[in-house]
């Protein structure tokens, strides 16, 4: 869900290049990704990152993942 929203046009109360508050406007990023970074055990084998293409792909996302070298990948307490 993430992926998707992040790709959409957003509308947001911010500061201009004025220094004014203003109505913002973003175009989206179609470049998000997934990261896998682990959790109670690490998730950067063969088996984990095929399975994240696949369910990418099964929800119609063109598969694009980073893995995370630190975290719950790196195997440090």
């Amino acid at each position: 869900n993430a992926m998707r929203a992040a790709a959409q046009p957003h509308r947001f109360v911010g500061i201009n290049q004025a220094g004014q508050v203003a109505l913002l406007q973003t175009q989206g990023n179609p470049d998000g990704h997934v990261i896998l970074r682990g959790g109670k055990a690490p998730n950067y084998s063969p088996a984990d990152v095929a399975q994240c293409e696949k369910e990418m792909e099964q929800a119609g996302l063109r598969p694009s993942l980073m893995v995370d070298c630190s975290h719950g990948n790196s195997n440090k307490d």
